[in-house]
């Protein structure tokens, strides 16, 4: 009698037609950790580049998403001669690692950055600043406001308001700058100026040892403020400000660091750039139009 064939077992195995609900769930997961590496990678912007281009995020989440999905089709293709509970195994595991290797390196370099440069609003001051600094240059014939009335010019032109001159890590009031300017770009025509000349920096001085005495309604810039902002007016009049603590303009020998711990602080450049410059670094930095990168001066406050 002719023995009957043994038929091979081959239920474990990938069968074509319609997905098992291992597969359905390994998808979905799949699909959720390619938005999430997207939507993370596109947040921490981990490149250069991305601060400046308006169109990093989007590209960024695109980059993060596909190269996960397709990671996964790679490997699944790879698998499928594997038996079912090991193909979905070894997918979990790849899928993962690769999602880790994906993030890995933009979450080290965001923390290998310093914090200020990315939790301080100071840096978009200066930068709203450098914008409003470029738009009274145009419209007065290519020249920066007076080094000792910048700011209450920029105000009286209705080209800046009083919250723009405030870092949010001073202690500076409405009515005082934490900011100060490059005496050294007044008096030039921009375009004359050096590209990497510091034109607007961090500043902590100078305040009056005894408290701020000066009223604010002494502000050159006071009344034509008021008329525009009454209800402001009536609120502030009896306020006090340190009376040098606006229109501050100088060199190296004013900046600050200490409002952010002494690693570094926030500096805006005749180009319109604006960086989180470290301490070690101030020193490298161009002060003056006819000399070279630093030489404007070595005294740092700290």
């Amino acid at each position: 009698m002719e023995a009957e064939p043994i038929k091979e077992d081959n239920s474990d195995l990938p069968q074509n037609g319609p997905l098992s609900q291992a597969d359905r769930k390994l998808r979905k997961v799949t699909l959720f950790l390619s938005i999430a590496t997207g939507a993370l990678v596109a947040y921490l912007r981990p490149l250069p580049f991305c601060d400046s281009t308006p169109f990093a995020p989007i590209s960024l989440f695109a980059a993060g998403f596909l190269s996960v999905w397709l990671f996964y089709w790679m490997v699944s293709w790879t698998t499928k001669a594997m038996r079912t509970e090991t193909r979905i195994t070894v997918l979990v595991l790849a899928v993962v690692m690769f999602v880790l290797a994906c993030i890995s390196p933009a979450i080290l370099w965001i923390l290998s950055r310093p914090r200020e440069h990315v939790q301080s609003t100071c840096g978009g001051c200066l930068l709203s600043l450098r914008k409003t600094m470029a738009i009274y240059a145009g419209e007065h014939g290519g020249y920066y406001p007076k080094a000792d009335q910048w700011c209450d010019l920029l105000v009286m032109g209705d080209y800046a308001a009083l919250s723009q001159f405030l870092c949010d890590r001073s202690d500076a009031v409405e009515g005082e700058s934490s900011y100060a300017l490059n005496k050294n770009v007044t008096g030039r025509k921009v375009s004359e100026l050096p590209a990497d000349l510091v034109l607007l920096f961090e500043t902590d001085f100078p305040k009056d040892p005894a408290g701020r005495q000066e009223p604010i309604t002494e502000r050159a810039w006071y009344d034509f403020f008021c008329s525009e902002h009454p209800a402001w007016a009536k609120k502030n009049a009896s306020k006090k400000v340190h009376k040098l603590r606006w229109n501050q303009y100088g060199g190296p020998e004013m900046v600050t660091t200490e409002k952010h711990n002494g690693e570094g602080c926030n500096i805006t450049f005749v180009d319109g750039s604006v960086k989180f410059v470290k301490s070690e670094e101030l020193d490298k930095l161009r002060w003056t139009v006819d000399e070279p990168k630093g030489h404007g001066g070595s005294r740092w406050l700290q």
